[in-house]
Formats: structure tokens, sequence, C-alpha cells
């Protein structure tokens, strides 16, 4: 899969950073952020453990498909299908931005983020 580098980023990253590695990905969960640390701290403390070791973290995946939806549906209401092309939410790990490309197909998230290893140590994520 092409997110299989964010398995081996415990054991690659000092490479990652040296040679100023970029990856795209459609999720990232970045362990310096507050947001991602306060929500494993949630999690753990709501579950009596860490979430499991996979990527995506599935926990996020929930939350982040949840305050997209039920936060959006709550607000628009009946024009909720009608306006997802310009809606957003705040995300740890899935960002979200869907389109619609005729009234007969589904709704297709094509967000997408750039994940850049900095060499002095920082990581930097564009979303798109």
């Amino acid at each position: 899969l092409y997110a299989d580098w964010q398995a081996f980023t415990d054991k690659s990253i000092d490479a990652f950073k040296k040679y100023h590695c970029t990856f795209f990905t459609s999720f990232y969960n970045n362990p310096n952020d507050t947001e991602s640390h306060a929500f494993n701290q949630r999690f753990r403390n709501s579950f009596g453990r860490d979430q499991f070791n996979t990527y995506p973290r599935y926990g996020m995946l929930g939350y982040d498909i949840a305050n997209f939806f039920v936060r959006n549906m709550y607000v628009e209401g009946e024009d909720f299908a009608a306006n997802i092309e310009n809606l957003r939410s705040e995300s740890i790990q899935n960002p979200m931005h869907f389109t619609h490309k005729n009234t007969w197909s589904g709704f297709i998230n094509n967000a997408m983020m750039f994940v850049e290893y900095n060499s002095d140590g920082t990581i930097s994520v564009k979303q798109l």
C-alpha cells in the first residue's frame, strides 16, 4: 500500500529527516500534535488501553468520521448533501473533503495531505 511508510517511521525517522522526505497520504497521525496527544489520553482513560498500532488508527478514524458527519448534519440539516462539497471539519488524522460527480453517484473523499520530515526534527503537514 502507498502508506506503508507510516509503519516504518519509528525505525526510519532519522533517514526521513536526513533526506527531508515528503510523503502523500489520505491519513496521518502526527505524534507531536497536541490534539492527537490529548485524543490518545482520552482514549486510554475511556477504554483502559491504548489504540491498536494500526494505520490508520481506527479510533481516530471513527472520531473524525463522526465529527465530520454528525456535526455537519446537525448544522446543515436537510441541506447536508447539497452542501457537502463546501463542508469542512477539524480532523485529527483523516481530513475530509467530499465531491459529488453527479446525482447518480455517491460522494468521494478526495482529501489529501503531504507529510514532510524536516532536517530540524519538525514534521510539516499540509492538507490539500
